[in-house]
């Protein structure tokens, strides 16, 4: 008598969410709905592995992901979207906060010991954002390096899965 394989929650719900999203993503495609993908993040500065990515579409929503080109990488680079145009960015105490509301610190130096600078604080121009991602050495928009983002090089929403 041949036993039956037993999984963990974790490995069940794991595949019950993939098998789910793929069914979905099938049946868009199949009804020529807007285009639906899956993206993978590579990085560890979000701390999600898997997002549903649909082309970026107006307007754009503050706390939403979003993937887009920039110079300094080969790969589209994900991010969350904190400051929009005519949002104000203020730093205290190497922390900085858009519209009062306090969102990570400002290193003064990256992982690879390169001096970091931060962004000036100031009004969001038209035709920028802010992106962030929670982790601590995460490059983003918080450093002039970086700096924000023009809205013409967003492509993608992206919805964290897992």
């Amino acid at each position: 008598m041949q036993k039956l394989k037993r999984y963990s929650f974790k490995k069940w719900f794991f595949m019950s969410v993939l098998s789910g999203t793929l069914a979905y993503a099938t049946l868009v495609f199949l009804f020529d709905k807007p285009s639906y993908s899956l993206r993978r993040n590579v990085s560890d500065s979000l701390s999600f592995t898997l997002f549903l990515s649909q082309p970026l579409t107006y307007p754009l929503q503050r706390e939403s992901y979003v993937a887009f080109d920039h110079p300094k990488s080969t790969l589209r680079v994900a991010k969350q979207l904190v400051g929009l145009p005519g949002d104000q960015i203020k730093i205290s105490d190497r922390y900085f906060s858009i519209n009062g509301k306090e969102y990570g610190l400002i290193l003064q130096k990256s992982r690879s010991d390169q001096l970091l600078h931060p962004i000036a604080e100031g009004i969001i121009p038209q035709g920028y954002v802010f992106v962030y991602a929670d982790h601590p050495y995460s490059f983003d928009s918080r450093y002039a390096e970086f700096d924000l983002v023009p809205v013409t090089a967003l492509k993608e929403r992206l919805w964290p899965l897992f």
